[in-house]
């Protein structure tokens, strides 16, 4: 079995350690140059932890520039773990894996799918909520569900103290999805589209904050809760 990791981030890092404590065959990391982190929240060098464990890397730019593509052809992977990048992945990488491309998103899919979702919870008031590990296909986080695992947002947490859990409750779950894959029965459930929401794009000024409103408007104003930042499909 042959198998790929991409990434650049602090969730990429946690994937790579459970693989590397399954031992969990891995033929290539992917690697985010440092040289093009400057604008990535949470950048992990992931290379470093690769070329610590004697695990082949390559850095990269753009994922989907033709060097990257014909080094992941030419490994004819069997799954590729897309973990903590905010690059689209073009369909030549996506069909290059036989069987699937799998990715992590901080909600319970196909709730909050989009971006900053795990920020969106915060902001509006998320407490009991799941991560998930699904097969990304050409859609919105819309592709079927692997597995989810729990973690509680409490309303004293700052967005430190739920990163922290969502890495945890992450670290679980590929637990469970390495061993569904290295066992050669992995779930495949497909998302209800009926329940399918959408958080939009975060803006600089979400952040302003108005102190002449009442305590919870202002705890809610500071990270910019707005409706109409949640949408419902169809």
């Amino acid at each position: 079995m042959k198998n790929i990791l991409i990434g650049s981030v602090g969730s990429t890092k946690a994937v790579l350690e459970e693989m590397i404590l399954s031992s969990f065959p891995l033929e290539m990391v992917f690697s985010l140059d440092e040289k093009y982190s400057e604008n990535v929240s949470g950048y992990y060098p992931i290379h470093n932890i690769a070329e610590q464990n004697n695990i082949s890397f390559t850095k990269f730019k753009k994922i989907n520039e033709q060097s990257n593509i014909d080094i992941i052809k030419g490994i004819k992977p069997d799954y590729i773990f897309v973990i903590g990048l905010s690059q689209l992945i073009s369909d030549e990488i996506l069909n290059a894996a036989s069987k699937g491309v799998i990715g992590f998103h901080p909600t319970p899919l196909p709730m909050f799918r989009g971006r900053a979702a795990m920020v969106w919870q915060m902001l509006l008031g998320i407490r009991e909520t799941k991560c998930t590990m699904f097969f990304i296909d050409n859609g919105i986080d819309s592709g079927d569900i692997i597995a989810q695992e729990p973690y509680i947002i409490e309303d004293t947490d700052y967005a430190e103290d739920v990163a922290k859990k969502l890495l945890a409750a992450l670290s679980r779950m590929t637990q469970n999805v390495l061993n569904q894959i290295i066992n050669g029965n992995v779930n495949r459930t497909k998302q209800d589209e009926s329940k399918a929401t959408y958080l939009l794009v975060r803006r600089p000024e979400d952040g302003l904050v108005d102190w002449n409103e009442t305590t919870e408007k202002i705890h809610q104003s500071d990270v910019g809760v707005r409706p109409t930042h949640l949408t419902k499909c169809g």
